[in-house]
């Protein structure tokens, strides 16, 4: 049995209006309803089982909050794991490493090191940002969080780096809500998955003041500050002391694992 519920913390909720009452006489005019803008964020839900009646289930809906806060933590991690040049084993949820996934981290790394000093000062595990009062993910505090123009490219390249393939059930997990009833995914989930990455670097930026860089040209000034330098270079390359990482995807997992590890050793930044 499913029952609408929209009162989860991390959905929206919603109120209603007062119940019009008549005064010496008068009646009082009923306002116009204001409609709700539909976002990719409204494609989603989550299933929640109710503690006092177990066979009833109530459906619930993210907030864009919610998913701000997530990836504004997800960001934080990203680099905290990149300054101790770890494998990314608990950031995304992948089974496999996949030549795009192993592409964006790679991206990720190359930008944490090219602006390491500035990040790592966003990069506490505490919800307070450097030198300032605001503690909480609210609209305030984003809008300091996302001053810097570094911050914000981080942020984009994380997003990008979650988004590399568009496996569903990796994204629900990840995100912590489903995208339809059953577990057999269509081309439609793809579709709604990707309208929500799309929102999240337009609409959800553009919310709290802010509009990012263009990702292709971001990319080409990365990709220029690493041919100027031949020893920064992080390509995967076949050389007579590092594995080819181009094949990673076909190996098993714990080959996979040491193959990153050995190829994180070999390249200092």
């Amino acid at each position: 049995m499913f029952i609408e519920d929209t009162q989860d913390n991390s959905t929206t909720s919603s109120e209603e209006g007062p119940i019009p009452s008549k005064k010496q006489g008068k009646t009082c005019k009923i306002p116009a309803k204001s409609t709700k803008k539909i976002t990719a964020v409204d494609n989603f839900f989550k299933l929640i089982k109710s503690k006092k009646n177990p066979n009833q289930i109530k459906i619930s809906f993210p907030k864009k909050e919610y998913i701000r806060c997530k990836l504004i933590r997800g960001t934080k991690k990203s680099i905290r794991i990149l300054g101790k040049k770890a494998l990314p084993k608990k950031l995304g949820n992948f089974k496999n490493l996949s030549s795009s996934m192993l592409d964006n981290w790679n991206t990720m790394m190359r930008y944490f090191h090219e602006n390491q000093k500035i990040l790592s000062q966003f990069s506490s595990t505490q919800d307070k940002i450097p030198d300032k009062e605001t503690k909480s993910y609210n609209l305030k505090f984003c809008k300091i969080f996302f001053e810097r123009l570094e911050v914000r490219e981080a942020f984009q390249f994380y997003v990008k780096y979650l988004f590399s393939d568009y496996d569903c059930n990796r994204l629900c997990k990840e995100f912590n809500f489903q995208c339809c009833k059953g577990h057999m995914h269509s081309l439609e989930c793809g579709k709604r998955w990707e309208e929500l990455k799309h929102f999240i670097l337009n609409d959800m930026m553009e919310e709290i003041g802010f509009k990012l860089e263009n990702e292709k040209k971001i990319a080409e000034e990365n990709f220029e500050r690493v041919e100027k330098s031949e020893d920064e270079e992080l390509v995967f390359e076949e050389t007579s002391g590092l594995i080819n990482l181009m094949c990673v995807e076909e190996q098993p997992k714990w080959i996979q694992k040491m193959m990153f590890r050995e190829y994180l050793t070999n390249n200092t930044f």
